[in-house]
């Protein structure tokens, strides 16, 4: 066999061009997701087992780092390696996973020569560490420049939205003093916890405070807790000016290279220099906010801190400072989690408010106060769900969405079920009225690909509108694993899961769920033909207790616990049924 090219990213390469043995490809636009041949990307030579044990070296390795350099990135007494652990997560899994893809790839490819088609420094490195294990041979290709990134559609925002922001950058360039009122509850805002925070701003009695760096949704909310329980300020300039100084003191300390081996890989000279720009990236801001947060929860004014996490970084910082002034800490489920979680979300916080057991985080500290609250957002009785109307078929395809905390899900997840639903549902429904639904975080590119592909049916995308009265306006949803998902048996609307992962995905998604779940376009075509012929899919039940929509009024068990007045539930079989 000759030379493969290795190509970081398929961006601006024609993806139909790539060929089996002859290119490899470390990024796919996620545009190409379904265009690159089967193949030419380093993940199809993973299979998911091997994508799950990809994930477990990555947290491994991160892991060892930090223990290498807890000491120089300790400042004050916070282990910034413990506060940045997610993004430092997220640059070790991409790497590590990658590299063990390559050398699989080349090995089943019977170990060619390596040819790098651009000049990125991190492809260099990843290709140096394969060769050493694997004794391959690489270079450069002649002539090479730096890769393409691939391009991002992103929705405008409204100038007077951009605005807005300009002044408020402006007026808060000098930092702000924070201003908390005695036994008040922070809120750190999410959108599970807005019901929360809209009691609490309609009861007197209650004083919600205010981050200024984090508010709520409309302008009207952030003023009235401002008045009514105060704010967390920002840093200041002398608080900006000492944390750039603290995150020149880390550079100097990592400037050392560390080893870091995963099995028979050295990628110490491909994950340190990654590892140690993402720490650099965040210190000082994230320095400047700690001597900030201790001045608000020195005195300990605020009784509670409530928020949605405490693995993200600013969040986690936030738990650790209110914990170390004596402020209790609770966190509400920001979502239902069905992904792979290598990551234990919510396993710092004083006590934790879950929305069922079925659905939770993989939390591993349980030696605290469990609360299982229900769904958080009020909600009518869900209807039965609706039968279809002859002759009409209206269907949302909800986006399945990659995430940097696992490889199981790649870069060709979002337009592979994209494609695998349209084509099931025009073969089977070619006058259906098809909305497109991505998730927040994913760009744009897919649309219009997709659009040119399928130009005479009725295809349309839909990024603004509420997810509840989106699904309340069709008849079927068609989607992957994301709380969106379940939130359709709140409108009565049939739904068929769409699993392209090659892996399993928990209760209510998979296990001994009711819910159809389609893992192939035939399994997905059988599933359509059913709807077609029952006019209503099974699973309802399944779906609302994987929400926890039980009846209960999610809201005001939150609200009790602020009180004192919620019992923990049942830890342990809490803990048997979320072990997975």
């Amino acid at each position: 066999m000759g030379e493969v090219r290795l190509h970081t990213s398929s961006a601006g390469l024609d993806p139909a061009l790539l060929e089996v043995g002859r290119d490899l490809v470390l990024h796919l636009d996620p545009a190409h997701g379904t265009d690159a041949p089967q193949g030419t990307y380093v993940f199809d030579f993973l299979d998911a087992q091997a994508r799950h044990a990809a994930d477990r070296a990555a947290l491994d390795a991160v892991h060892r780092w930090r223990a290498l350099v807890s000491e120089a990135l300790t400042v004050d007494g916070v282990d910034w390696s413990f506060v940045w652990v997610l993004p430092l997560y997220q640059v070790a899994n991409p790497a590590i996973s990658r590299a063990l893809a390559l050398r699989q790839a080349l090995s089943e490819l019977d170990e060619p020569p390596l040819v790098l088609a651009d000049s990125d420094p991190h492809t260099a490195r990843l290709a140096a560490a394969v060769r050493e294990d694997l004794g391959v041979r690489w270079r450069v290709a002649t002539g090479a420049r730096p890769p393409t990134l691939p391009a991002r559609r992103i929705p405008p925002v409204a100038l007077a939205r951009r605005l807005r922001r300009a002044a408020l950058r402006v007026a808060t360039g000098l930092g702000a003093p924070s201003v908390v009122r005695r036994g008040s509850a922070a809120v750190h805002p999410y959108w599970p916890l807005m019901p929360v925070l809209d009691r609490m701003l309609a009861d007197r009695r209650r004083a919600p405070a205010l981050f200024l760096d984090k508010r709520p949704a409309g302008l009207g909310r952030s003023i009235r807790m401002a008045m009514r329980g105060g704010w967390i300020g920002l840093p200041t300039v002398t608080d900006r000016h000492r944390a750039r100084a603290a995150a020149g003191r880390m550079a100097a300390a990592l400037r050392r290279e560390q080893p870091l081996s995963v099995g028979d890989l050295e990628l110490g000279p491909l994950l340190h220099p990654q590892l140690v720009a993402s720490a650099l990236q965040r210190a000082p801001g994230d320095v400047a906010e700690s001597a900030m947060l201790r001045r608000a929860f020195r005195s300990g004014r605020p009784r509670w801190v409530l928020g949605s996490w405490d693995i993200e970084p600013r969040a986690r910082l936030v738990v650790l400072l209110a914990q170390e002034a004596g402020v209790r800490t609770l966190s509400l489920c920001h979502g239902a989690y069905l992904l792979p979680q290598p990551l234990a979300d919510l396993d710092l916080c004083d006590e934790v408010a879950l929305w069922c057991h079925e659905t939770a985080p993989p939390i591993t500290n349980w030696d605290r106060p469990i609360h299982v609250v229900g769904y958080p957002l009020p909600y009518h009785h869900p209807p039965p769900t609706r039968s279809r109307v002859p002759g009409r078929s209206r269907i949302v395809v909800l986006g399945q969405v990659g995430v940097p905390s696992t490889c199981v899900l790649d870069e060709r997840i979002t337009m592979r079920s994209y494609d695998t639903a349209l084509k099931a549902i025009f073969a089977r429904f070619p006058d259906a009225s098809v909305c497109l639904r991505p998730h927040p975080s994913q760009d744009r590119e897919a649309f219009p690909v997709l659009r040119s592909r399928f130009p005479d049916r009725d295809l349309r995308e839909e990024t603004a509108m509420d997810i509840i009265d989106l699904l309340r306006g069709v008849d079927l949803c068609i989607a992957g694993a994301s709380t969106a998902t379940l939130q359709g048996a709140l409108t009565g609307t049939s739904v068929i899961a769409l699993n392209l992962s090659g892996s399993e995905w928990p209760f209510p998604l998979g296990g001994d769920s009711a819910v159809p779940v389609a893992r192939s376009a035939e399994e997905l075509d059988s599933s359509l033909e059913e709807w077609q012929r029952r006019a209503a899919l099974p699973g309802r039940e399944d779906l609302l207790k994987g929400l926890g929509a039980d009846g209960s009024d999610g809201a005001a068990r939150v609200l009790s616990v602020l009180d004192g007045g919620a019992q923990p539930s049942d830890v342990g079989g809490a803990q048997e049924e979320t072990d997975r």
